[in-house]
């Protein structure tokens, strides 16, 4: 079943999906729903992700992809291992 929203994406815990692989490769990818810069204005708001609302939650993703803890939330964005995001941001 198709989704048409990003709404319908994070009512469904989607926005990150990992161990994504595409053929012929078996290299195991991240997949990040982020709002399209050209529509943020009107989209971010509404985004919803482990807690986090609005920007911070897509923020959110990308820290979980990153594999960078929070320390003021307290909430751990850790992915099961590194190489699932292809490398760290910042780096």
């Amino acid at each position: 079943m198709g989704v048409k929203r990003l709404m319908d994406i994070d009512e469904r815990d989607a926005a990150v999906v990992e161990d994504v692989k595409f053929p012929p490769h078996d290299v195991p990818l991240t997949l990040i729903a982020l709002t399209h810069p050209s529509l943020r204005n009107a989209n971010v708001g509404r985004r919803r992700y482990g807690g986090f609302s609005g920007g911070e939650a897509e923020l959110a993703m990308l820290k979980r992809c990153a594999g960078i803890h929070d320390p003021g939330g307290g909430r751990s964005m850790l992915p099961r291992s590194p190489q699932h995001c292809g490398g760290r941001l910042g780096e």
